[in-house]
This record gives C-alpha cells, sequence and structure tokens, in this order.
C-alpha cells in the first residue's frame, strides 16, 4: 500500500491509497506548521520526505516505526536517493530523524529508534547518530551523504593470509637452530590464527595466559568460549568463540615446543604463564612485547599488522555469521531476510565493543558485500572447521528460537 501527501491549505497530511491517514507522520507534521511555526514550503517538503521514505520501507516490507537500523537508512541514501545532490539527500535523511526523534520522545508509536550509546543504561538503538556539542541541535547525523567519512582501513584478503603463513613457515630456513626456528615459526603461525579467529588484540594475546584456554577433554562440542582479561582495551573483559582444532593446536604448541624452549633456555626464569614467548635470544625476556609481533608480520607485509589481522577476523566472524543468516532463512542473497542486527550484536560481543559502534556496521556491511572469499575454501581442513562451525551456530540458533518459543 504506497503512501501519498494530500495539501489542504492548513497543513499537508499523509496517507495511504486507501485514503486513510497515516497519524504519526501526520502529527509531526501537524507539530511542525503549528507549534513550531516552520514555513509552509518546509513542512510539505518534509511531508514528500517522509512519503518516499515509507514507500521505501514498504518495498523493503519493514514495519516503519520498528525495524528501521542505521544500515536501512544508509542503503536507502546509496540505492533511493543515489541521483539525488549531496544537499537534497541530506535534507531527506534530517527530515526521517527528526521524525523519530519526535516520535520517540512525545508519543508512544516507537521507543530506542534513535539515539547514541550510553554507558549509564546500556540502551541499544536502531538509527545510531552521534551526541550533539553544547548549544548545538538534538543530536549530530553521522551519514549524511555531504560528511566526509573515514576510508574503511585496510583489510587483508584470504589468498594474503596465506602468503603469509607460507611465509612464517619458512622461519625455521632463517635460523642457525633448526629447533628455535621450528618453534619460532609455530609460534608465529599460531599467534596470526588467533589473530585471526579469535580478532584479539595485539596486547591481548601477548598477554594470553595457560590458565586462560580450556582443556580440549571439558567441551563436547567445535566450537569453545574464551575469557579474555588480560591487556585488554580499558581493562573491558568478554568471552570470544574459537573453534576446537585452534585450542588443540595452542595446546599440543604448549606442552611440545614451548616447553622445550622453557627447558633449554627461560628454565632459570621460573614459572612462565604466557602462552607466548621469547626464544633465540637470550637477552630478552621470556615475554613477548607487542612490537615483536608487528615485526613479525611487518617484514612480510607494511601492510599487514596485528590490527589488520583483527579486522580480517573480525570481518569473516561476520561473513560466517551472515551465512548461518542465509541458511536459516533459505532465501540466498536476499539481504531483507538477513537478521543484521543479530550478527551486529555477536560481532560486538567477539570484539569486545560496549555497543554496535559505526565500526561493528561497517564491518558486517563489508561483510555482506565481499561475503566468504571462495578461495579460502581450498584446502579440506579449512573446510571441515567452516562447516563445524555453521553446525555450531545453526544448533545455537536453534535452540534459542525453541526457547523463544516455549517462554512465549
Amino acid at each position: 500500500m504506497s503512501h501519498k501527501v494530500l495539501a489542504p491549505c492548513n497543513c499537508p497530511k499523509v496517507i495511504f491509497t486507501s485514503g486513510k491517514t497515516v497519524v504519526p507522520v501526520t502529527e509531526w507534521l501537524i507539530e511542525r506548521k503549528f507549534n513550531i511555526g516552520l514555513a509552509d514550503k518546509t513542512v510539505r517538503a518534509d511531508a514528500d520526505h517522509l512519503v518516499h521514505w515509507l514507500n521505501f520501507c514498504e518495498s523493503e516490507k519493514i514495519d516503519y516505526l520498528s525495524e528501521p537500523t542505521t544500515f536501512t537508512i544508509e542503503r536507502y541514501r546509496d540505492e533511493a536517493l543515489a541521483r539525488l545532490s549531496n544537499e537534497s539527500c541530506d535534507l531527506y535523511l534530517s527530515s526521517i530523524c527528526r521524525f523519530y526523534w519526535w516520535c520517540q520522545n512525545n508519543t508512544s508509536y516507537c521507543s530506542n529508534m534513535i539515539g547514541w550509546p550510553n554507558k549509564a543504561d546500556n540502551t541499544d538503538f536502531n538509527i545510531i547518530v552521534k551526541k550533539p556539542s553544547k548549544g548545538g541541535s538534538d543530536f549530530v547525523i553521522p551519514f549524511l551523504k555531504g560528511s566526509v567519512q573515514k576510508p574503511m582501513k585496510y583489510i587483508p584478503k584470504a589468498h594474503e593470509i596465506r602468503a603469509l603463513n607460507d611465509y612464517l613457515a619458512r622461519e625455521v630456513q632463517n635460523q642457525k637452530d633448526n629447533s628455535v626456528g621450528e618453534f619460532l615459526s609455530i609460534r608465529n603461525l599460531l599467534m596470526v590464527r588467533w589473530a585471526t579467529e579469535a580478532a584479539l588484540r595485539s596486547q591481548e594475546l601477548i598477554f594470553l595466559q595457560i590458565s586462560d584456554l580450556p582443556r580440549v577433554d571439558n567441551f563436547n562440542t567445535s566450537m569453545s568460549e574464551v575469557y579474555i582479561h588480560r591487556g585488554t582495551k580499558y581493562g573491558k573483559h568478554r568471552k570470544v568463540t574459537v573453534s576446537k582444532s585452534l585450542i588443540k593446536a595452542t595446546w599440543d604448541y604448549i606442552e611440545y615446543e614451548r616447553d622445550d624452549v622453557i627447558s633449554s633456555i627461560w628454565k632459570k626464569r621460573g614459572d612462565i604463564d604466557n602462552v607466548f614467548i621469547n626464544a633465540g635470544n637470550r637477552s630478552l625476556k621470556p615475554r613477548m612485547s607487542k612490537n615483536t609481533f608487528y615485526t613479525v608480520l611487518t617484514s612480510f607485509n607494511p601492510k599487514i599488522t596485528p590490527h589488520a589481522l583483527r579486522r580480517f577476523g573480525l570481518t569473516r566472524f561476520a561473513a560466517r555469521l551472515i551465512k548461518i543468516e542465509r541458511i536459516i532463512r533459505r532465501k540466498s542473497n536476499d539481504l531483507k531476510q538477513i537478521d543484521v542486527r543479530h550478527v551486529e550484536q555477536a560481532l560486538r560481543l567477539q570484539a569486545g565493543h560496549q555497543s554496535v559502534t559505526t565500526t561493528i556496521k561497517r564491518y558486517v556491511d563489508y561483510a555482506l558485500a565481499v561475503d566468504l572469499d571462495e578461495d579460502e575454501m581450498q584446502s579440506v581442513a579449512t573446510r571441515i572447521e567452516e562447516l563445524e562451525w555453521e553446525l555450531e551456530n545453526l544448533k545455537s540458533r536453534e535452540r534459542a528460537s525453541r526457547d523463544l518459543r516455549e517462554f512465549i
């Protein structure tokens, strides 16, 4: 059912083609016209903008009072408003955001639709705007077309990660002592896996301790959670989801290569708790510095830093979740059916962000655009890991759905 504007002499109103008034929008127009006292042409423009937006929401089969998100509006901007100038496009976006702000704060038609992250009450808003400076407007819209947005930072491709792993595997050839070279090769490859699979920051990697790891015998599924609470940003703790194969590989490294290095180099240093340690230079301390891992990576490619690996890991995590959503809906490439908010929330937890920030949304948008690299599926071992990951997540979503039905 499409919408249109009627323009009686006193104030425009928005109606369905059936003639029924779209009450929330029309009430807002009345507020703009009579209580605020805006000019007729301004209110009429607002009406036109809202009709255009409502028709877009209808074409997407979403409820305009509860379901639109920042992603929805950004897609509306890029698709439905693509031919407009930046100035005209921003007028549409401003009308939409002002409507939701008024509707949320002055009526019961909608709630938690628009706002900025608030650490005090942990409220999640659908449409994320910025808090204004003192004396400014009610909010600042960060996704205006005329706004200058920072470009997406470098995210390595799957083939670049494979090339990095090949380079690190040759570390044994660069050391006079083959045992040290073998240790460094296995350690560095394992650190890359933790950075790309668990999306750990470099400091979190360096501070990871043996006691943080679950024993392989203690879980029956192919996935496990690891509690990250050392070296975290702002001291925030979180649980990350990793594969059983990564946990097993880490324990194998601890019990063999790491143990040999401690026995031969660091035996006099007492107990060493850190998973990843130095070797090959007795003047160093056992515990690594974050610069060591940075140097290892950038010696291969200056653009591949520890944080670039984290960005790769978060994007791949989002892409896997999106794939699960598509399997659940059984409608491939139908973006309207994907529960983007579920993906964003799951990615937020994995990344250790307190709220769904613009950064998280951009990772999800990027993952939606590129999907998983087919090259990533070439090896049998990787494909098995992918299938195990998908199976565990499908089981988890099914359990959550069943619990919700029982609650209702």
